[in-house]
């Protein structure tokens, strides 16, 4: 799932990030086989850094690129990350309260999928179907994204 359409690497990375030139000079720097056997948090912590590098490359983008790799190499996410202000504003409509985990310098938001899910029954909104079996947290944070937009 996508917040952005289309099949190219690192799409959703590159439509949340302004600066697009520097953003492609930034993914020609990784090799995402130096990260098959990385956690996610080791993953978007060496990407976070090597992203210092590249002004106008924010959290947002390198969340995404660290993700895309995550799912191309079956790297597990287990936090429903909440950095983008789509994820932020569903998370206020349906009145989660929201986690904080230290990723080195960078305190990040999170919620479970079981948070999510138990939000939205206590709702008056509802969730597609199909995200009720879903088990990717990247997933998750896509869906927040594309449903708020229609509230």
């Amino acid at each position: 799932m996508s917040c952005g359409k289309g099949t190219r690497k690192y799409k959703e990375g590159y439509d949340h990030c302004r600066w697009k030139k520097t953003f492609q000079k930034f993914i020609k720097t990784i090799k995402e086989r130096d990260y098959t056997d990385f956690a996610f948090k080791d993953l978007f912590i060496s990407l976070l850094k090597k992203s210092n590098n590249f002004y106008g490359v924010g959290l947002l983008s390198v969340y995404d690129v660290a993700a895309d790799i995550s799912k191309r190499h079956n790297i597990k996410i287990g936090k429903v990350f909440i950095i983008g202000g789509g994820p932020k504003r569903a998370v206020k409509l349906l009145d989660i309260k929201l986690m904080k985990v230290r990723y080195d310098n960078v305190l990040l938001s999170y919620t479970t999928k079981k948070d999510i899910i138990s939000a939205f029954k206590k709702s008056r909104y509802n969730i597609d179907k199909n995200m009720l079996k879903n088990r990717d947290c990247d997933d998750f944070e896509s869906y927040l994204c594309n449903w708020q937009k229609n509230i």
